[in-house]
């Protein structure tokens, strides 16, 4: 990687830091940007959350679940910088708006992402998805 970013040069304008610990990045962070197209249910997006970093996210799959917008996260459209502009200024500059979201998101993880929550939806799935056990026939006695 370092040698594309030299070959492209880019080498003066990339960090590259090895390995840090996801949760020691995320602690420091006030935000998560993730502008991604496609997504599946994105866990960088829920260990933010978890370590109360506000999301910034575009509607890739997912969002639904992760984002109350304007609540527990912000949700910008895809390929619109000026909207992500639009709602990171006002994190970066209101603490008061930050901290509050913060706290949003992270009970919002805490109440839906753990491994219990998550344990519990599974088994209301499965539940509501498989036909209730009928009692096993009764022999006539022949």
């Amino acid at each position: 990687m370092q040698a594309l970013a030299r070959r492209h040069g880019v080498a003066d304008q990339v960090h590259f830091p090895g390995f840090t610990d996801a949760r020691t990045a995320l602690w420091a962070a006030d935000v998560l940007v993730l502008p991604s197209r496609r997504e599946g249910l994105p866990m960088a997006v829920v260990e933010a959350m978890h370590c109360g970093v506000v999301p910034v996210r575009t509607p890739a799959g997912g969002h639904h679940e992760q984002i109350r917008d304007g609540v527990t996260g912000f949700l910008v459209p895809f390929d619109d910088a000026a909207a992500l502009t639009d709602r990171l200024a006002p994190l970066l500059t209101d603490e008061a708006l930050r901290d509050r979201m913060a706290r949003a998101a992270r009970q919002h993880a805490l109440a839906h992402f753990t491994v219990d929550a998550m344990t519990r939806r599974t088994l209301q799935l499965y539940r509501a998805a498989l036909p209730a056990v009928a009692e096993p026939p009764r022999s006539s006695g022949r």
